[in-house]
């Protein structure tokens, strides 16, 4: 339970912190793996913790800097975080499309294009 911080509230916390100090345009970047996701949501449902770790990041959804970024921007890479320069093309792709059907899945964000690739 020592990953609960991390992964439930404090990048919120720390950009709602900067919010509230007139910060317009602070906001974070943070990286969740779509393993990391199905953890979490494993742990979450066998009671081992994390009950209701998303409701932060769904909550920060819509926060937008003064640009119009968002505050709390996830960023995707492949499901397992591969060192993808290390594995086959078909596994780039392949790790590349659970990633992104998991994100639409778990985090309700907008601006991710449809499936567009093969």
């Amino acid at each position: 339970f020592d990953r609960t911080g991390p992964y439930t509230t404090w990048p919120m916390d720390a950009v709602q912190s900067a919010m509230s100090a007139g910060l317009p345009n602070a906001a974070a970047q943070v990286s969740f793996s779509g393993s990391l996701t199905e953890n979490l949501d494993n742990l979450e449902a066998n009671g081992r913790g994390f009950f209701g770790w998303k409701n932060r990041w769904l909550e920060s959804n819509n926060w937008k800097t003064s640009l119009g970024n968002p505050r709390v921007d996830l960023v995707a890479f492949g499901y397992h975080h591969p060192l993808m320069t290390l594995v086959d093309n078909d596994i780039v792709r392949q790790q590349i499309r659970d990633h992104r059907d998991k994100y639409l899945q778990t985090w309700n964000r907008s601006g991710v294009p449809a499936r567009t690739y093969s």
